[in-house]
C-alpha cells in the first residue's frame, strides 16, 4: 500500500489531477466557442474568456508534460521509464492540435478513437510502460 508522503505517490496524483485539468479546459473551451446548448443553459459559461482558457490549456498541458517528467524519475522506476517522456508530450501536445484545428475539445474519447496518430501514441506508450514495469 502506498504512504501519500511517498514522493511516488504523490507525483502520480500531481500527474492525474494535471491530465484531468488539461482536459476539462479543452471540454470548457469547446463548450464556450462551439455548444450552442451549453452556452444557453449554462449561467458558468459566461464567466470565462476564450483567451483566458487557451492559457490555462497551454499552461496545464506543459504542466502535465513537466509533472510526467517528475513522476518518472522518482526513486521508484526503472531509469528507462524515462523513455516514455516523449510519447507522453507528444501525446498531450497532439491533442492540442485537436482541440485547436478539429474542435475536438468537448470529446477527449472521440478524439482518441478518432485520430490515429493520438491513438498509437497512447498505445505505444501502454506498451513501452508495462514492457519497462515487468521486466
Amino acid at each position: 500500500m502506498y504512504n501519500c508522503s511517498d514522493g511516488y505517490f504523490g507525483s502520480f496524483l500531481v500527474c492525474t489531477f494535471l491530465l484531468a485539468l488539461f482536459l476539462a479546459l479543452a471540454k470548457r473551451r469547446h463548450e464556450l466557442l462551439y455548444d450552442n446548448v451549453s452556452r444557453l443553459c449554462r449561467q458558468s459559461l459566461y464567466q470565462y474568456r476564450p483567451g483566458m482558457l487557451d492559457g490555462l490549456i497551454h499552461a496545464a498541458a506543459l504542466a502535465a508534460v513537466i509533472g510526467y517528467s517528475l513522476y518518472t524519475v522518482s526513486q521508484n522506476h526503472s531509469v528507462y521509464f524515462v523513455g516514455t517522456v516523449p510519447l507522453v508530450a507528444f501525446g498531450i501536445f497532439r491533442y492540442r492540435y485537436l482541440i485547436y484545428h478539429r474542435r475536438l475539445g468537448g470529446s477527449p474519447e472521440t478524439a482518441l478513437l478518432g485520430d490515429r496518430p493520438l491513438y498509437l501514441t497512447v498505445l505505444c506508450w501502454v506498451l513501452s510502460s508495462l514492457i519497462i514495469i515487468y521486466t
